[in-house]
């Protein structure tokens, strides 16, 4: 790929999180939007038994479509299945139903009785996500513990020329398990380098023109991983943060919205991608200055419907042991003046080089220095001889 189309993923990414962000802040002030979403976008490996594993996959195939107000949502959780399961042991499970859907759904039905209307054609909710509780302990019932599946997954997670074929193989072996949901059940286990390719990213991606029309869940998949791999963290760590946009569910916060669902964001998201790419997001640097070892970019960002944020670029600079330079860059987002401001001058913008100033802002620069001179002297004596001229000549033009 080339470095127009790295940069290209980068601010798919890095807008991604600032719309989110602005969301955030605007239906939930409360909370400090940054470290909120932070909240859902990593995931270490659990360890579980092989219970817990076997939960959890049956989590996961009960999340397509309407199945989890079917299922889950009809008995008050997955995890009530325990009752009819053996406390979720795939062996004595696939015991004493052996391949008879219909025994396991009338055992729930006497034990659990799901509320609504339960449909017995073969090809209704309920008797299909039977026949993947039968299928899932048959798959299960190989492994002697949960310690002995994670090292059956890992030796296929780890391995580069293997790696797809993990969720390939349980789509394959478990009915009812297609691709996605079998992605969904490893990166909710911990295997993080799994995205799941569901409607919400899909929808994003092709909106937004990342993936063509009618992709296949693998191209789904390899622009989860391209994302990931440009910015820098995990495909969870992208999947969460368009899933997020897509189903505006943030579930760890169930006083947010209604209880926790603030409403799909995902088609404001893509007309706003799609219209800056034809008319522009009008960017423009409000201040940049430089030090010895880096320096300060401070731009504004102005969108189609008028709305303005800010944001800083830091910029460092290194030296690797062939003394050749390194450069580094990371970025802070501000929805307003006042926090970009602040942020300037905890920073001490004042003994930086000035290198650029955007002519809307020159005189309150002028201003802070005018009522500051006394502060900044106290803090640095020699400023107004060895800083200060630098800031004559750029207010001087």
């Amino acid at each position: 790929m080339n470095n127009n189309g790295l940069r290209r993923l980068e601010e798919i990414y890095d807008e991604a999180q600032r719309f989110l962000v602005r969301q955030i802040r605007d239906k939930a002030p409360n909370y400090n939007a940054d470290v909120l979403i932070a909240s859902y976008l990593e995931k270490t490996q659990c360890t579980l038994n092989l219970a817990g594993i076997y939960c959890n996959l049956l989590e996961s195939a009960q999340n397509a479509n309407m199945k989890s107000r079917v299922i889950g949502g009809s008995i008050g959780g997955v995890e009530r299945l325990s009752s009819i399961l053996f406390e979720f042991d795939p062996k004595k499970v696939s015991e004493h139903y052996g391949k008879s859907a219909e025994m396991v759904l009338a055992e729930i039905e006497k034990v659990l009785s799901p509320t609504g209307q339960i449909r017995k054609e073969s090809k209704s909710i309920w008797p299909r996500y039977c026949e993947t509780i039968l299928s899932t302990a048959r798959f299960l019932r190989q492994f002697e513990s949960g310690d002995d599946f994670y090292n059956w997954a890992n030796y296929f997670y780890k391995d580069k020329k293997s790696f797809e074929a993990l969720p390939m193989i349980l789509e394959k072996k478990i009915y009812g398990i297609g691709y996605p949901l079998a992605c969904d059940f490893l990166k909710e286990l911990g295997f993080v380098n799994y995205g799941k390719p569901d409607v919400h990213l899909r929808d994003i991606f092709e909106g937004i023109g990342l993936c063509s029309k009618n992709s296949s869940d693998d191209d789904i998949q390899n622009a989860i991983s391209q994302l990931a791999k440009v910015k820098g963290v995990t495909s969870y760590n992208v999947d969460k943060l368009f899933w997020l946009i897509g189903s505006g569910y943030f579930y760890k916060h169930t006083d947010i919205g209604k209880r926790g669902k603030i409403g799909s964001m995902k088609k404001s998201f893509i007309e706003q991608m799609n219209s800056d790419s034809i008319s522009g997001i009008l960017t423009e640097i409000v201040f940049s200055g430089g030090v010895e070892g880096g320096g300060i970019v401070l731009n504004r960002r102005t969108y189609c419907d008028g709305v303005q944020d800010f944001f800083v670029d830091l910029i460092s600079i290194d030296m690797n042991r062939k003394d050749e330079e390194i450069w580094g860059k990371s970025e802070i987002l501000f929805v307003s003046w006042d926090e970009a401001w602040n942020y300037l001058v905890n920073e001490r913008f004042y003994y930086m080089y000035p290198l650029e100033i955007h002519p809307a802002y020159l005189e309150f620069f002028k201003k802070y220095f005018k009522d500051s001179e006394r502060l900044i002297i106290k803090e640095m004596p020699n400023w107004k001889e060895s800083v200060f001229p630098n800031w004559v000549k750029m207010f001087n033009g």
